[in-house]
Formats: structure tokens, sequence, C-alpha cells
């Protein structure tokens, strides 16, 4: 299916089996009665799918969590104990494939559409740089547990874990990076398919090797490492076999990779929102800590807890994300008052939908605790701690919102200079105050208080954006004056 943007009068390919749809163009002036209505149905078109891809992403980490919670609660906590050192670095990673999407779509906006593969290059360049590094800080995982004081039987196999799966991390960074310029480009199948795929292959190979084979912590790693190898040749095939490549990608040349200005425009977006991202997965990291200080049935149910909420959470950013693309796409083409239209939508039907699944999650919790452990603790202790989630999900999900639309703005470091005091000054110590009285409950404490400060002081920054000027600054991002 190809949708015709009236924003940037670009084809995003979407490849369905749908019949062809056209929306037409807006006039260059926006208002609710006149585009509200168009706006949403032309980001529904593109964020279903999306949203679907994320569900579908999200379950693995679901059915992992539920498999290895019935097999064993230790295998379930040391494994997820090693996202204690591991998920900043891939939550920088994220960032990075985020501030793709961002480039590549004013680039589109722009119809600039080879700048779009040359950022695509300088992003794999960046993150093959970046695998090194990685790689050796997450071999310390293990030893990192035993420094916060988690108990030899959680510390031992996490770092066995992280250390088995640390040689594939590049199969990650080029994932986020390919998937980013996909999302950018408005190529939202492609995601959807890869995604599909490779929960089919996880699911099936982690259930042989848990229930079949028993295999344990190094057969667990070598399918998770399998299956990030799987996942990347099936999204490049897949990128390239819709035509991904076809407008955007030209051979490597040297002068378009080494362009100064570029590399600036690069790193002055992809560096403060991979801090910001990978800052606030270390606040996460240490609550994960925390709770493995506690025992191995509360770093379990976190888990489940963590794995649950991150489900809503990505589900919220694919319903998002599509207003934001476009707003990104609009602003471009230097169109400022319909990038602003598009984003108030965006709000709207998100603050409605984040209320709804509040709701619905502090509701459902007890029947996916008897679901996803056969321990009476587990279970007990997910019931117990069911407010958390529901307060978590609404606060959190509004930051996300928030959050992405200031980035995809190519404002990063606004979230960034907001959120790392608020977390690590307020939202930390009161984490680690509390959780020696209150347990789990006293963990989540800090980031609720953290993420609802900061999500009110990001959204006052998106309500007063200065949209004329920032369509100026994406018009140099995306090099207009050179097309």
């Amino acid at each position: 299916m190809t949708v015709s943007l009236p924003d940037a009068g670009y084809d995003v390919e979407t490849v369905g089996k749908a019949p062809e749809q056209k929306i037409e163009p807006a006039e260059g002036e926006w208002s609710w009665s006149k585009d509200g209505w168009a706006d949403l149905r032309l980001a529904m078109v593109l964020s279903l799918p999306i949203t679907f891809a994320q569900i579908i992403r999200l379950s693995m980490g679901l059915i992992l969590s539920a498999l290895l919670g019935r097999k064993s609660t230790s295998l379930l906590a040391g494994i997820s104990s090693a996202g204690v050192w591991c998920e900043p670095l891939d939550e920088f990673s994220r960032a990075v494939g985020g501030q793709t999407t961002m480039l590549t779509a004013q680039a589109i906006g722009a119809k600039n559409y080879e700048l779009a593969g040359t950022y695509l290059q300088m992003v794999l360049v960046l993150v093959t740089f970046l695998s090194i590094p990685t790689i050796l800080v997450k071999m310390m995982t293990g030893s990192v547990l035993t420094f916060l004081g988690a108990a030899d039987n959680i510390a031992q196999p996490a770092g066995e874990f992280a250390i088995d799966t640390s040689y594939v991390v590049f199969a990650e960074l080029y994932c986020h990076a390919i998937t980013g310029y996909c999302v950018g480009m408005g190529m939202i199948w492609v995601e959807v398919r890869c995604c599909f795929a490779t929960l089919v292959f996880g699911t099936i190979s982690v259930w042989y090797y848990t229930v079949v084979v028993d295999a344990g912590i190094f057969g667990l790693a070598m399918i998770t490492s399998l299956r990030r190898i799987f996942h990347l040749v099936t999204l490049v095939c897949l990128a390239r076999w819709m035509g991904a490549f076809d407008k955007c990608w030209r051979a490597p040349r040297v002068e378009e990779l080494m362009h100064k200005d570029r590399w600036l425009t690069l790193i002055g977006q992809v560096i403060p929102a991979g801090l910001d991202g990978a800052l606030q997965r270390i606040a996460t990291s240490l609550n994960v800590a925390l709770a493995a200080r506690l025992g191995m049935v509360e770093t379990a149910a976190y888990d489940m807890v963590i794995q649950l909420t991150l489900m809503m959470i990505f589900i919220l950013w694919g319903l998002d994300s599509c207003f934001v693309i476009v707003m990104a796409q609009r602003l471009g083409a230097g169109e400022a008052r319909r990038a602003a239209g598009i984003t108030k939508v965006g709000l709207a039907f998100v603050y409605s939908f984040l209320i709804v699944v509040s709701i619905a999650v502090y509701a459902f919790i007890p029947y996916f605790a008897r679901l996803a452990s056969h321990d009476p603790k587990v279970v007990a202790t997910l019931d117990s701690i069911r407010l958390f989630p529901a307060i978590n999900i609404l606060m959190s999900g509004g930051l996300a919102v928030c959050g992405d639309i200031l980035t995809k703005q190519g404002r990063p470091q606004l979230v960034m200079v907001t959120m790392f005091p608020l977390v690590w000054m307020i939202g930390v110590p009161i984490s680690i105050v509390f959780a020696r009285t209150w347990g789990l409950p006293g963990i989540f404490l800090g980031p609720s208080i953290a993420y609802s400060a900061s999500h009110a002081i990001l959204l006052m920054y998106v309500l007063k954006s200065d949209w004329e000027a920032l369509a100026e600054q994406a018009g140099v991002r995306a090099e207009v004056k050179n097309i």
C-alpha cells in the first residue's frame, strides 16, 4: 500500500496488500475542524502496523520471562539481572536508532533522499565503533552485580549470560539503526514482518531449549545470540526486498561519509539522546540490583512487572511514533503549522489511550501473575504491587511521548537535562532508602515521583515549542539549500 503523505509530498512505502489509499493534502494553515480527523486517520494508517510490531517485539520478552518463570525462579532471576549492566548500553543503541528515524524523516520531508541513505551509512559506521567498548563493558556484568551486593546464585548466571551473548552485540546495534531508517521513511511493514519471523523463531527455540533439552544458561545464551543474528539477516533481506534502499542508498563515498557538518549534526543528535536513554536505563538497572538484593522472588516479580510495563509503553510508542514521524517530515518540508497540528492530535489521542491502559493493567496483573509463574510467593508479590505499574505506565508513558516529540524535533538535550537530575537526585535516592523498609513498593516509589515531575516539565516544553524556528533548523539538517 502506498500512502501519499500530504506533509512532505513523499510516497511512504508500506508494501501491504490493501488497496491504494490517497489522503489529499491540506492547506498551509491547520485547524482542528478541518484537519484534525484527517491527521488522525493518516497517523493511524501508519501507526497501527508499528504498534503491532512493538507488540510482537515485547511479546518475545514476556514469553521468555514466562517460560523461564515456569521453569525456574532462580533461572529467571539470574538472566533478568544481566540487564543491570547490559540494558543501559542497549538503550543507548536504541536511542541512536531513534535519532536515525528523525534525521531520515526530515531528509525525506525535504525530498533529499540520498541524504537519508548517507545518514544511515554514517550511523552504521558509528555503531560499529561503539560495539567494541560495548562488548568489553557487558563482560563486566557478573562483577558489577557482585559489587552491588547481589547473591552469588544471581550474579554468577547473570554474568555468564552477559558474556556469552556479548559477541553478537553488533547485530543489535545494526538492527536499531536499520529499523530507525526504515521507520523514518515510513516503511512500516519491514519491521512488522521481521518481528513476526523473529518471534516465531525465538519462541520455538527458547521453548525447545528450556522445556525439552533443559540446556541451562549457556544454551539460552546461544539461542539468544542466534535469534539476534536471525533478526539482522531477516531485517536486511526484507528491507532490500521491499525497496527501502532503492531511492536513498548509494555506494558509500568518502567525501559524503566524512562530511564535517553532517557528523556534527549526527553526533549532536545521537549522543544526547543516547546518553539520556542510557542514564535512565542505568537508574532502572539499579532498581533491578536493589530487587536482586531482596532475593529471587522479588527479582522475578520485578522482571515480570517491568516486562509488562515495557510492553504497554512500547505499544504506546507505536501509536505515537507515526504522529511524530509525520511531524518530523513536515518540519523537514518547512510546514511548521501543520507539524504543530498533528502533534496536538497525537497528544490528545495518546493521553486518552494512557488512561484506559493504566486502568486495564491494574485489573489484569493478578491474572498475569498466575499465568507467568507457578511460585505462590511470586504471585502474591505481584498482587501486592499492582498499583505501581498502573501509575508508572500513566506517568512514564506520557513522559516517553513528550520525550519522543522533543527528540524528533531535534531537541534531545532538553530531555537529558530535565530527566537526569530528577531521576538521579530524587528518584534513585528514594528507591535506595525505601527499598530497605518497603521492599518492591519502595523501589517503585522513586521512579513514580521522578517520572511525574519530568513528565510535567517536558510537556511544558512541548506546548511552548517555537514551530517556525524548529522548521528552519530541520531544513538546515536536511540540507534544503542543496536540493
